[in-house]
């Protein structure tokens, strides 16, 4: 099943990402994959958020630290990744193939796949396309299909809807 992208917003000058953000959502592998969202904003004062995503790996054996900062990814109301996120979350039992949702300009990309007790998350991260020296970069998170889930979906709708800064 897949959910059709978000309506495009208009495009405003990026809002700074300050880490450790003052308000964020993160959800985390048992592998050291994360993804964390922050500092939602409502630049024109219409209910769209523009919202910070951050994606990383950390690990206590490797010094390796790798993280996307400051990355802008705009989401209209009503909100349409945590709805995404809520159909796995009423499925938790399973479903076949991958499930995937994505901003209006792929600029975030999420691929839910169903693996018995477990939902595999893969995010994947890109600058817009127009920059001159593009990248992306992608993360997979398992989560435990049932709390997890559901907590992350509610924790990250509650940041997504919950009155913004204008």
């Amino acid at each position: 099943m897949n959910i059709p992208p978000a309506t495009p917003p208009t495009r405003v000058k990026a809002m700074p990402c300050d880490h450790p953000p003052p308000e964020h959502v993160t959800v985390r592998s048992e592998t050291g994959t994360w993804i964390t969202f922050s500092n939602p904003v409502d630049p024109h004062g219409d209910g769209s958020r523009e919202i910070c995503v951050d994606l990383g790996y950390d690990s206590n054996v490797e010094t390796l630290h790798c993280t996307a900062h400051g990355v802008t990814v705009g989401v209209m109301e009503p909100d349409p990744l945590s709805r995404f996120l809520q159909t796995l979350v009423d499925d938790f039992a399973g479903w076949p193939g991958p499930r995937t949702w994505q901003t209006y300009d792929d600029n975030l990309v999420v691929t839910a796949t169903h693996t018995g007790h477990h939902v595999t998350l893969t995010w994947t991260l890109r600058t817009w396309h127009h920059r001159p020296t593009p990248w992306e970069a992608t993360v997979t998170i398992d989560v435990e299909a049932g709390e997890q889930l559901r907590t992350f979906t509610q924790d990250l709708h509650h940041l997504l809807t919950h009155p913004a800064v204008p």
